[in-house]
């Protein structure tokens, strides 16, 4: 198993591969795209703790899988991480903020 701690010449001496490693300049590239990627879904709506988690996890999943493969844009990085999430049903709308018009509704109703 990876251990993130690990200093680089360490891993010459365990026999990773390169790939296993990230520049400390690609952590901060990865970190700025899961904050985009996350406040890209400050509007969504988490039914627990554990939903909110899971989703985190995966959007960091996702980052990492694509800086592995070279990926080094902010947006890119982001962008694939969310393009990558399952889509979400939107809750009905609550009976208390569906408002009965006493007029009839026409084309023109702004």
């Amino acid at each position: 198993m990876f251990d993130a701690v690990r200093r680089f010449d360490e891993s010459a001496e365990l026999g990773c591969d390169a790939a296993d490693i990230f520049e400390p300049e690609v952590i901060e590239l990865m970190r700025k795209a899961l904050d985009a990627a996350w406040s890209a879904l400050a509007f969504a709506h988490f039914d627990d703790e554990r939903e909110m988690r899971a989703t985190r996890e995966e959007l960091a999943r996702r980052i990492l899988e694509a800086a592995a493969s070279g990926e080094r844009c902010v947006r890119v990085l982001s962008g694939r991480a969310l393009g990558a999430l399952e889509p979400r049903r939107a809750a009905p709308t609550p009976k208390a903020f569906l408002v009965e018009r006493p007029w009839p509704v026409t084309g023109y109703d702004s």
